[in-house]
């Protein structure tokens, strides 16, 4: 006995079977042609209307090899159509905000060599006024006066300093302790500190004319320093004075420089990060398919119409010692299959191209 073909096992066998079984087959021709239409139409609104079911996992393997396993993780379903519009759109943004701080960088580099230029002719300028003010007949006369001075002092520190050495033989370690035993203070102090000398077995009329003489040259010395001061407060002030006109002009292009160097600094420090995903996802607002959440173990299912191409959608974050972990996945969904698996982790983790590109 012959084996019966599958097409007429069928639905559309079946009723080709049963309209050439009828009488009057020829007449009915045109029913039998439209019923299998009606049946094959059905099929593939059938099939149309199938989805695939995915599962999977959403987990991250750390560096110390551990798989953490990320729940409460929104898994949605979105048209791939969208994705690709979207990112479009975004890297045209992208390459205006890139030009555009590009461009400003290098004006701030530009500005940063004019104010370099600007220091420079205003230090020679202040170097060269101060040159001036150093030849000028006022400031050489102040400065030969400060010379005198010092040469005075030099001599009245050596005198002062073979007196202390005299007085030091004699006893005394700090002539000004005593200088209460000379005849110009008081009867009663020069008598105690005449007896204060005398127990320390100290010779006082050997002594005396010696601390005289000390305070003498110990006072000339100190007027002549203070002398010496002032004129170098003078000559001071003739400098300042020097540079009034181009100090300000230098503080000008000093501020100028520290200006253009921050924003330069802020603007390569911006370059560098350009462009970020969350740069690409700006304004991301996909209609949902479908959605859904991974569970404690960061696993999900949901279905996949296969009318059109999708992709996968979901984005983590996960805190550490370091800081937080941001985490993004944008992936093709397996569709035209009885069934498919999708595992997000750290081998699919969606990086825009752009970003890829990147050194």
């Amino acid at each position: 006995m012959s084996e019966t073909p599958k097409f007429l096992t069928s639905p559309c066998g079946w009723a080709f079977n049963l309209l050439w079984a009828s009488p009057g087959r020829k007449l009915v021709s045109l029913g039998f042609v439209t019923v299998l239409i009606i049946v094959a139409g059905f099929a593939g609104v059938h099939a149309w209307l199938k989805e695939t079911p995915l599962s999977g996992q959403v987990f991250i393997v750390t560096q110390g090899a551990d798989n953490v396993k990320l729940g409460a993780v929104e898994i949605i379903l979105i048209e791939k159509g969208q994705v690709i519009d979207h990112l479009h759109e975004r890297q045209v943004a992208i390459d205006d905000q890139i030009r555009t701080k590009k461009m400003a960088f290098n004006d701030a580099l530009d500005a940063i060599a004019t104010a370099k230029s600007n220091i420079e002719t205003a230090t020679d300028n202040l170097q060269a006024a101060v040159v001036r003010s150093e030849s000028s007949a006022e400031y050489l006369r102040i400065q030969a006066q400060k010379d005198a001075l010092s040469r005075t002092n030099a001599a009245l520190s050596d005198q002062e300093g073979l007196l202390e050495a005299q007085l030091k033989a004699c006893g005394i370690s700090d002539p000004s302790d005593f200088f209460g035993a000379l005849p110009s203070y008081g009867v009663l102090v020069r008598q105690q500190t005449q007896q204060s000398l005398r127990d320390q077995g100290v010779d006082v009329r050997r002594v005396i004319p010696l601390l005289s003489q000390y305070k003498k040259i110990s006072e000339a010395l100190q007027a002549g320093e203070s002398d010496a001061f002032e004129k170098q407060q003078q000559l001071e002030k003739i400098l300042a004075h020097a540079g009034d006109e181009e100090r300000p002009k230098l503080g000008a292009a000093q501020n100028a420089y520290n200006i253009a160097d921050s924003k330069a600094a802020s603007l390569r420090e911006g370059l560098n990060q350009m462009p970020t995903i969350d740069d690409y996802l700006l304004g991301f607002q996909p209609v949902v398919i479908r959605k859904t959440l991974t569970d404690a173990d960061g696993r999900f299912s949901i279905g996949c119409p296969r009318r059109k191409a999708f992709m996968l959608y979901a984005k983590a974050q996960r805190t550490t010692l370091q800081g937080t972990e941001y985490y993004y996945w944008l992936v093709d969904a397996p569709a035209n299959s009885d069934a498919a698996q999708v595992i997000l982790s750290n081998g699919n983790l969606w990086h825009p191209p752009a970003l890829q590109a990147q050194p």
